[in-house]
């Protein structure tokens, strides 16, 4: 998708040159995903892309923009996939593992996903700065409460849903470094989910 000029004064239009926004954001992902927020320039973004600055910032305005329109929008997409294989006429058990499934699939095939996660997590804990995808990180964590309270058929600890919450994470990023340093010798992908689904619920039990 190419976004030519918006409507405005005639200084700003020439400023406002025609830059590939699908191009943009895919740049802006992934160099968000290696270093984080506070690690990526808009002139290093706007370089990797071709453009020039200044017409980076005529179509984001700032960073943060630029940011929450590479990751947010990515993380909304991806909790509406997870949500989507989620069958409502199935046990609390099976609507736990269906999650799981999902989450699973979905974080150990997109790299950047997985890091974009765990760098806003890890970069809210600087001084000054708080969770940059804050709504989205509240809205599944709800979503996890909910299944956790259907299958407990209970309100669901708070600490157990960030628990659960940080083992879908930190087995993803666990995931990847086995298949890097043992490839020839990793279990399956079905084992690896498997292992991951009853690690979950006997936790929950």
């Amino acid at each position: 998708m190419v976004v030519g000029e918006r409507p405005g004064e005639g200084e700003r239009e020439a400023r406002g040159s025609a830059i590939d926004i699908d191009a943009v954001l895919s740049s802006a992902t992934a160099l968000f995903a290696e270093r984080g927020f506070n690690g990526v320039s808009t002139r290093e973004i706007a370089k990797a892309v071709g453009c020039p600055l200044s017409s980076l910032y005529y179509h984001f305005g700032n960073k943060a923009t630029l940011y929450h329109e590479a990751f947010v929008n990515k993380l909304d997409e991806s909790i509406d996939q997870i949500r989507g294989e989620i069958d409502d006429t199935a046990s609390p058990a099976q609507q736990l593992r269906q999650m799981i499934g999902a989450f699973f699939l979905l974080f150990t095939r997109d790299r950047n996903l997985l890091l974009l996660v765990q760098r806003d997590i890890v970069e809210s804990a600087l001084p000054g700065q708080g969770l940059l995808c804050q709504p989205q990180h509240l809205y599944f964590l709800t979503f996890i409460g909910d299944l956790v309270g259907r299958y407990q058929g209970r309100q669901p600890d708070p600490q157990t849903v960030h628990l659960v919450n940080g083992m879908l994470l930190g087995y993803c990023q666990f995931d990847y470094l086995v298949r890097e340093s043992q490839p020839a010798s990793a279990p399956s992908e079905a084992a690896r989910l498997a292992s991951l689904q009853d690690a979950i619920l006997k936790m929950l039990a």
